[in-house]
């Protein structure tokens, strides 16, 4: 008995994040995780496995008063170059008891590692390819292949209907998703250690290949997509923005 109940208690600690998220937070939001929790923008690892929780007072509501089992997809796009695809999982409804609150949440689940994204959400293809004019993938794999020290951030977040509708009573546009593409760092105090291994120098301590990108860059800001833009032209103009990219020469 005292086993159970110590277990009971662990379980409400670990929760507690979780709940206070939503007692806190009448507006929409997205979640990774119990600990990590951000209202407007979150950013996951492309290797993340897990699952991704849509939540909030609308979400809560809807689902209350709607079928339950009913799966609705969510649209994650990144429309700015060099990565236009949009990022599509598939969701499913879930509940918990909110202690917090003192009631029963519903919410949203999204399997990032899951091949159902592709057979739930399918059907909606034709609408992203009309509204985004860009492809439409189904897992972090897919969205950018060959990535590596790469930071992606989408636009505004949508949720629509397996029959193309759009999901209006639960608003998103105030939430996007960036995405994180690590690479395995090589750490090193000298070039000539980094060339045996196949890389061009050491630079601020790790090795690297001469213009590659610096793992820091958010490659949907701004000032780095014009930078893109102009380095498309003009090869040459890449020195001009060593903020961008590592140098070796």
């Amino acid at each position: 008995m005292i086993q159970k109940s110590l277990l009971y208690f662990l379980g409400i600690i670990l929760l507690s994040g979780f709940n206070l998220a939503f007692a806190q937070n009448q507006k929409n939001f997205i979640q990774s995780g119990i600990e990590t929790t951000l209202e407007g923008k979150l950013t996951i690892s492309n290797t993340l496995k897990n699952k991704l929780y849509v939540r909030g007072l609308q979400v809560d509501q809807y689902i209350r008063n709607t079928d339950p089992d009913d799966i609705q997809c969510l649209l994650i796009p990144y429309v700015y170059p060099p990565l236009k695809k949009t990022l599509v999982l598939s969701l499913k409804s879930s509940s918990f008891f909110n202690y917090q609150t003192n009631t029963r949440e519903y919410f949203y689940i999204a399997d990032i590692g899951t091949p159902n994204n592709a057979y739930n959400c399918l059907t909606i293809v034709p609408y992203v390819d009309k509204k985004y004019t860009v492809p439409t993938v189904f897992n972090t794999s897919s969205l950018c292949p060959n990535c590596s020290n790469a930071h992606f951030e989408s636009s505004s977040l949508e949720i629509v209907k397996r029959n193309r509708r759009p999901l209006k009573r639960i608003n998103l546009s105030n939430l996007t998703l960036g995405i994180q593409y690590k690479s395995p760092k090589l750490q090193c105090k000298r070039s000539s250690g980094c060339v045996e291994k196949g890389f061009d120098c050491c630079s601020e301590g790790q090795c690297v290949n001469d213009k590659s990108l610096r793992s820091s860059v958010n490659q949907s800001s701004e000032e780095f997509i014009e930078a893109f833009e102009e380095i498309s032209n003009n090869p040459d103009a890449i020195f001009s923005y060593p903020q961008f990219y590592h140098f070796c020469k």
